[in-house]
């Protein structure tokens, strides 16, 4: 993280175009945090939870990610992992929260 970090501040990487995988599992508030203070967007992988969200029809096991500020789930589970993304942005545009 580091040195795309410090690649971007240098001007030596266009961070419109850059998406930092940060992972599989958890993912860490402070990581995004830094990484969009530096316009970089963030990728998570959602691997281990796949099989819970599709066995417990649970879409809400996606959004302690979506909560981090993560921008895009890597899964297996796109219908799961799309309704949550779906209600956790419609619940952020009826609470005017980012």
């Amino acid at each position: 993280m580091r040195t795309i970090l410090a690649a971007a501040a240098a001007g030596r990487v266009d961070v419109s175009r850059t998406i930092a995988f940060v992972g599989v599992g958890q993912a860490d508030p402070a990581v995004v945090a830094r990484l969009h203070a530096a316009g970089v967007r963030v990728q998570m992988g959602t691997f281990p939870l796949d099989a819970q969200a599709d066995a417990a029809t649970n879409p809400a096991t996606y959004t302690p990610f979506l909560d981090a500020g993560v921008d895009v789930l890597a899964t297996d589970n796109i219908r799961s992992a799309s309704e949550a993304v779906r209600t956790f942005t419609t619940a952020r545009r009826l609470t005017g929260a980012r």
